[in-house]
C-alpha cells in the first residue's frame, strides 16, 4: 500500500530534489541544515555554561559555614598548616587561569552540579534544621542522642563504652605530650594571668573541656605551643652555653697568657743573671796575661753595644744615615772591620755619617 503526499494550499510543493516547486533556485533543505548546525556549534562556543551551584549552596548552610570557619581558624594558627593553606590557594588561582582545559567537560560537569543541587535542596526540603543556626542544630542533636538513650538503653550503653574508649586513648595522647613536653612555669602563669569569666561560662567550658572533642581540640592547641616553648628554650639554653664557653675559654687564655708572661720574665731574668754570672766569672778561669785584654774586650762590647742601642733609637735621621752609621759603629776598632768599611763608603760617606752621628765623629 503506497502512501501519495499531496501539498496543502498555500505551502510550496517539494520536489525529489528536495527544493520547492514554486522556488526551484532556492536553497535545498540538506544546505539548511548544515548552515543550521554549524550557527548552533558556534553559539555552543561562545555561550558560556551556568556558574556551578553545590558548593556555594553547600557554603551557605549555617553549620558548613561554621565548621569551616573553625577549621580555617586552628589550622592559620599552626604556621604549617597555615603554609599549606596558602599554597592551596595559589594553587587555586592557578587553577582558575586554566579553566579553558575543562572546556571539553563542562557540560557533564554542569550535569552533575545540578543533580547534586537537586539533591541538596531535597535534603533541605525534608529536613528544614539543616538550614537553623548551628547552635539550634547542636541542641536538637543532643536532643535526639538523649531521646534515644532513653529509647535504647543499647545504644546508650554502646555510646558510653565508645565514649570512654575514646576518652582514655585520648587521655593517653594528652599523658604522653605532657611527658615528652612537660609544661612550664611560664603556662601556669598565663593561665593565672588569664580574666576569669563567669561561673555560667566556667561550667560551659569544663562539660566542654570533658568531652572528646574538647580535649581533641585541647590537644590541637596544646602541642603547637608545647614545641614552641620547647624550641625556645633549647635556643635560649643553647646560646647560654655558648656564651660560658666563650667566657670559659676567655678566661683560660688571659690565665695561661698571664702565666706564660710570669714565665718568660722569669725566665729571661734567669737567663740574664746566668749570663751576667758567666761572664763576670770567665776572668778567673783565664791566664794572668790574658785577663788584661778580656776586659779591654769586654769594654768594647760594652761600649759598640750603647752606642748601637742609641744609634738605633734616633728618631732625627733618616734610614739611610741610620744605617751607615750603624755599620761604622759596628767596624769601630776593629781593623779588618774598619778597613772594609772605609773602602766601601769612602771618605765622603764617612764624612755625612760623621756628621749626622756626633759618636761617629769622635772615633
Amino acid at each position: 500500500m503506497s502512501t501519495v503526499l499531496t501539498p496543502v494550499e498555500g505551502e510550496p510543493s517539494i520536489g525529489s530534489n528536495g527544493k520547492g516547486a514554486d522556488a526551484p533556485n532556492g536553497p535545498s533543505l540538506e544546505d539548511s541544515h548544515s548552515e543550521t548546525s554549524t550557527i548552533d556549534s558556534d553559539s555552543e562556543d561562545r555561550v558560556e555554561p551556568a556558574g556551578l551551584m553545590f558548593f556555594t549552596r553547600l557554603y551557605e548552610l549555617p553549620v558548613v559555614n561554621d565548621t569551616v570557619t573553625n577549621v580555617r581558624k586552628i589550622a592559620e594558627s599552626n604556621r604549617y598548616t597555615a603554609a599549606i593553606i596558602s599554597y592551596a590557594e595559589k594553587a587555586g588561582g592557578l587553577a582558575e587561569k586554566s579553566l579553558h582545559v575543562l572546556k571539553p567537560v563542562e557540560r557533564p560537569i554542569a550535569a552533575l552540579d545540578g543533580y547534586a543541587t537537586r539533591s541538596l535542596q531535597c535534603i533541605e526540603n525534608r529536613y528544614p534544621i539543616v538550614t537553623q543556626p548551628t547552635s539550634d542544630v547542636v541542641n536538637a542533636m543532643h536532643s535526639q542522642a538523649k531521646a534515644a538513650e532513653q529509647r535504647y538503653p543499647v545504644i546508650a550503653r554502646t555510646f558510653a563504652v565508645a565514649k570512654s574508649a575514646a576518652n582514655s586513648a585520648i587521655d593517653r595522647v594528652d599523658y604522653l605530650v605532657d611527658y615528652v613536653l612537660p609544661p612550664t612555669d611560664s603556662d601556669s602563669s598565663d593561665s593565672s594571668d588569664e580574666p576569669k569569666e563567669p561561673a555560667s561560662e566556667q561550667t560551659e567550658n569544663a562539660a566542654a573541656e570533658t568531652s572528646p572533642l574538647g580535649k581533641v581540640t585541647i590537644l590541637v592547641h596544646k602541642v603547637p605551643q608545647r614545641l614552641r616553648k620547647y624550641y625556645s628554650n633549647q635556643l635560649q639554653a643553647s646560646k647560654s652555653a655558648v656564651s660560658g664557653l666563650k667566657q670559659s675559654v676567655s678566661d683560660t687564655a688571659h690565665v695561661y697568657e698571664s702565666e706564660i708572661s710570669d714565665r718568660s720574665y722569669r725566665l729571661l731574668g734567669s737567663v740574664q743573671d746566668r749570663l751576667y754570672t758567666t761572664v763576670a766569672a770567665i776572668p778567673s778561669y783565664l791566664p794572668q796575661f790574658a785577663q788584661q785584654y778580656y776586659m779591654q774586650g769586654k769594654e768594647i762590647v760594652v761600649t759598640k753595644a750603647s752606642k748601637l742601642h742609641a744609634e738605633y733609637s734616633r728618631t732625627d735621621c733618616d734610614a739611610r744615615t741610620k744605617v751607615l752609621n750603624l755599620i761604622l759603629i759596628s767596624g769601630e776598632q776593629v781593623p779588618v772591620l774598619e778597613g772594609i768599611t772605609a773602602r766601601i763608603f769612602g771618605k765622603a760617606m764617612g764624612t755625612d755619617s760623621a756628621k749626622s752621628s756626633p759618636e761617629a765623629a769622635e772615633h
